[in-house]
C-alpha cells in the first residue's frame, strides 16, 4: 500500500469517526428530549413545571439545530 493509499484510508477513518460522534450526540439529545416529553405528559405537573419542562425542550431543539449545521458540515 502506498503512503497517499494509507493516508486516504486514515482520513476516511477520522471523517468516519467524526460522524459517528456525530450522530451519537444527535441521539443523546433526542433523548434527552424525550424523557423531557414523557415527564410532560404527568398529569401531576403544574403549569409552571410544564413551562419548565417546555423551556428545556426549546434549549435542547437549538442545541439539536446547532449540532445538526455542524454535523453537515462533515458530512460535506
Amino acid at each position: 500500500m502506498s503512503n497517499d493509499e494509507k493516508k486516504f484510508l486514515l482520513d476516511q477513518l477520522e471523517w468516519v469517526k467524526k460522524q459517528k460522534e456525530g450522530y451519537d450526540t444527535l441521539e443523546e439529545k433526542l433523548h434527552e428530549m424525550k424523557a423531557i416529553a414523557e415527564e410532560a405528559m404527568q398529569e401531576s405537573l403544574s403549569l409552571d413545571d410544564r413551562r419548565q419542562l417546555q423551556i428545556q425542550l426549546d434549549e435542547l431543539k437549538l442545541e439539536l439545530d446547532q449540532l445538526y449545521k455542524n454535523f453537515r458540515q462533515i458530512i460535506h
